[in-house]
């Protein structure tokens, strides 16, 4: 669990205000160059720090990024909204006004956003507020990590910086209500009573009746909660770090449901419940990583190689492994037996690796995974240019696909260059 706090302590600020500021401007630098290219992908964007679906096309949901606000298709082609390339911390939508939007976050290192607004969809921005910077009340500008608006008076917001902050007018103005009870990762605003708010922390799921002033606990796991999410039915969802997801039909008479799906050791930090259809949840993993799930959270698919991911594509990839790939890479991809041969080639390579999680496939991307298959490897003699015997890119993409089949949550959530992180 400490490890767990590590990995999340150069992305979630604490209600101490801990914010590796060093880590916003590495993920600001990382992003451009990349996000420069003419097609990107969500998979692709560093970091991922909210999400809400566009209410006028719940085909597409919207990003706040490390490098500024994008339209993600369900393809997970990510389009930029705004010329901003603000590292964004949170977006909200007004409930009533569905072009109206929320956020906060940073400029650059040394410079804090306070709290900005959109009236055309996250086209243009302007600040409306400073909030309440400091410890000894002086005015911000804030980098809220946390936001909620609550759906039956819009004009109530809350923000956690240091402390929970409320404004009653729609985020011109702000107070501090109080202390939070610790590191606060997440927080929800119930649909039907603007006092009643929920935290996800690093102490387990709180609720407070009367505006953040008094907290009780919300679940009886007292584990580090990291995210709260209340939707357009209702229901109320969290995830609570090494026990799953919960799901309660009705936030206001709490009965819990637990998923049987195993993270495998990570987080789910942020969701949108799709608001047409409230069993598609888009998820973001505490690497940034982002996934989708079609059955209300029972299971869970990558963004990256997302059009690929389907039965028909697995079962020809699992077909086209049995007849060229296994005999090398082993049933399901368990790797070489090195009693058949050394352990490992001239370059201190194995002869075969695996290609399940157990080995390092998942440190590469989809499209390097692809390459590979078809043009082999320079450093592996064993691994030819399958391209000269007979396999064509869709094929090389059904192996990919498969492969990826074999990998747990744990993988696909560092796949590529996160992979870094998650070794630490």
């Amino acid at each position: 669990m400490l490890e767990f706090l590590k990995r999340l302590s150069g992305k979630i600020p604490y209600a101490t205000n801990v914010y590796s500021l060093s880590m916003v401007t590495v993920i600001i630098i990382l992003a451009r160059p990349v996000l420069a290219d003419e097609h990107v992908y969500i998979h692709q964007i560093p970091q991922v720090n909210g999400v809400i679906f566009n209410t006028e096309n719940t085909e597409q949901f919207y990003a706040a990024t490390s490098a500024g606000l994008f339209s993600i298709a369900s393809s997970g082609i990510a389009e930029r909204v705004s010329e901003r390339e603000d590292y964004l911390t949170e977006i909200l939508r007004h409930p009533d006004r569905p072009g109206v939007f929320f956020s906060s976050g940073y400029r650059s290192r040394d410079e804090k956003l306070g709290v900005i607004r959109s009236d055309d969809s996250g086209k243009t921005w302007a600040k409306i507020a400073d909030g309440v910077g400091s410890a000894n009340g002086t005015r911000g500008p804030v980098a809220f990590y946390a936001m909620a608006i609550s759906h039956s008076e819009p004009s109530i917001l809350y923000g956690i910086e240091e402390n929970i902050q409320v404004s009653h007018d729609g985020g011109l103005s702000w107070s501090v209500v109080g202390d939070v009870p610790g590191q606060v990762f997440d927080m929800a605003v119930s649909r039907v009573n603007p006092e009643r708010v929920y935290i996800a922390t690093r102490k387990g799921l709180y609720v407070s009746h009367n505006g953040g002033k008094i907290w009780q606990s919300a679940h009886s796991e007292t584990r580090p909660t990291t995210m709260v999410n209340i939707a357009d039915d209702g229901s109320i969802r969290a995830f609570i770090y090494n026990y799953g997801l919960v799901t309660s039909a009705q936030e206001s008479s709490l009965a819990w449901v637990r998923s049987d799906f195993d993270f495998t050791g990570r987080a789910i930090m942020e969701i949108a419940v799709n608001p047409d259809n409230p069993s598609m949840i888009y998820g973001v993993a505490d690497t940034g990583a982002t996934f989708v799930s079609t059955n209300n959270g029972q299971s869970w698919t990558s963004m990256e190689g997302l059009r690929d991911a389907v039965s028909e594509q697995i079962s020809a990839g699992r077909l086209l492994f049995k007849d060229n790939c296994q005999a090398c890479h082993g049933i399901k991809g368990a790797g070489l037996n090195p009693d058949k041969l050394p352990a490992q080639n001239a370059n201190d390579l194995p002869p075969a690796p695996a290609l399940d999680d157990s080995a390092h496939a998942w440190h590469h991307p989809d499209d390097q995974l692809v390459e590979t298959i078809l043009d082999g490897s320079p450093r592996n003699k064993l691994m030819v240019a399958w391209k000269d015997h007979g396999l064509s890119r869709e094929n090389a993409v059904s192996l990919v696909a498969y492969m990826k089949s074999l990998w747990n949550f744990s993988s696909l959530a560092c796949q590529g260059a996160r992979h870094m992180s998650c070794l630490r």
